[in-house]
C-alpha cells in the first residue's frame, strides 16, 4: 500500500474541505444511527407488475397530493424536449441496458424500467433532482451547488420515496411487503455510505492528531476498538479488505462528499416521517434545495432540527 500517497490525499481533503470536516462529527453520529438499523422481513418478489405508464400517472398523482405546481412540473418536465428535439427524460427498458444507471447527467434524466413497482420510486427519485435543480456558477466559471443542496439534496428524494411508498400502499396500488422491499434497498444503500464515512472519519481524525497515515498508526487503529463500540466490525472488516482505503486511492479523493448525503437522508427522513407536519416540511425543504439563495444552517435550525433525533451540532454550533 501506498501510505504516502493516502496521506497526502487524506491531508489535501483536510486542507481544501474545511465545511465538511466542521460538520463531519454531526454526519458521524448519524452514521452510528444508519448501521443501528434493522432491515425489515420481505419475501423478495414484488406482488405485481406495473406498466412504465402506470409509474408515472401514478407518481403525478401522488405529487398531485402534495402540491399542484409541483405535479404540473414534474409533467411539464416529463415532455420536454431540448433544442435538438430530444426528450430531456430518457425512459429505458433494463432488459436492454442492464448497466444503466438512474440518474440526471447533464440536464438529462435517465430511468431505466423493469415493469415493476420499484420503477414508480426510481422515477420520483430521479425527476425529484430534476424539478429542483438549481446551480450557480463559482469562482473557476463552473456549474456548483449550494450548500443545502449538497447535504440535503438526497433527503428530498428519499423522503418523497418513502411518502410515495406509504400513499401507494395506502391507496392499495402496491403491498406493504412491497413498500418494505423499497425501505431495504435504502437501508442496505445508507450502510453501505455510512461505512464509507466512519472509515474516513477516523483516518481524517488521524491527521487531525497530528499523526501520520503509515502502517503502524492504520494497525493501531483497527486493533484499538473491542466490540463494545459501534465502530468495531466496520474497522474489523476493512482490517481485513483495505476496500474503502483502496477505494480513495484508486479515486485519489475522498468519498465522503457523496456518501455522506445518503446518510443523512436515510435519518433526517426517518425523523420527517413522524411528523404531522409532514407535507408542509417536505415541500419547504424541496424549495430550499432548489433555491440558489439558500442558506443551509438555516435550513438545518428552521426544518430538518424540528425532529428531536435529528438534531446535533451543525456548523460548531
Amino acid at each position: 500500500m501506498d501510505f504516502q500517497k493516502l496521506d497526502s490525499i487524506i491531508s489535501d481533503y483536510i486542507r481544501k474541505n474545511k465545511f465538511y470536516i466542521d460538520t463531519l462529527p454531526m454526519v458521524t453520529d448519524y452514521s452510528k444511527k444508519v448501521l443501528s438499523e434493522e432491515f425489515f422481513d420481505v419475501n423478495n418478489e414484488w406482488s405485481r407488475k406495473m406498466d412504465i405508464n402506470e409509474s408515472i400517472d401514478i407518481v403525478y398523482r401522488f405529487l398531485q397530493s402534495i402540491d399542484t405546481s409541483m405535479a404540473n412540473q414534474f409533467m411539464n418536465i416529463m415532455n420536454s424536449k431540448d433544442t435538438n428535439n430530444n426528450p430531456y427524460v430518457n425512459i429505458l427498458p433494463r432488459s436492454e441496458y442492464p448497466d444503466g444507471k438512474d440518474e440526471v447527467s447533464e440536464g438529462k434524466v435517465f430511468i431505466y424500467y423493469d415493469n415493476s413497482p420499484n420503477d414508480a420510486f426510481v422515477i420520483l427519485h430521479e425527476m425529484l433532482h430534476k424539478m429542483n435543480e438549481a446551480y450557480f456558477t463559482n469562482q473557476f466559471n463552473f456549474p456548483d451547488e449550494t450548500s443545502t443542496r449538497d447535504y440535503m439534496g438526497e433527503t428530498v428524494s428519499i423522503l418523497g420515496e418513502m411518502m410515495l411508498g406509504k400513499y401507494m400502499v395506502e391507496n392499495r396500488i402496491i403491498t406493504e411487503n412491497d413498500f418494505n422491499m423499497r425501505k431495504n434497498f435504502r437501508i442496505n444503500e445508507a450502510k453501505e455510505d455510512a461505512r464509507d464515512v466512519i472509515i474516513e472519519n477516523e483516518l481524517i481524525n488521524l491527521k487531525l492528531q497530528g499523526k501520520d497515515i503509515s502502517y503502524n498508526n492504520l494497525s493501531d487503529l483497527f486493533n484499538k476498538y473491542n466490540e463494545c463500540f459501534d465502530e468495531y466490525s466496520v474497522l474489523k472488516d476493512e482490517a481485513n479488505d483495505l476496500r474503502r482505503i483502496n477505494k480513495i486511492l484508486n479515486n485519489d479523493d475522498l468519498s465522503l462528499r457523496k456518501s455522506q448525503r445518503y446518510v443523512i437522508a436515510q435519518v433526517v427522513s426517518n425523523d420527517m416521517l413522524k411528523r404531522d407536519t409532514l407535507k408542509q416540511d417536505f415541500l419547504q425543504l424541496y424549495n430550499e434545495v432548489g433555491n440558489v439563495n439558500s442558506d443551509l444552517r438555516n435550513v438545518y435550525n428552521t426544518i430538518i432540527s424540528k425532529s428531536e433525533s435529528s438534531k446535533s451540532k451543525m456548523m460548531g454550533e
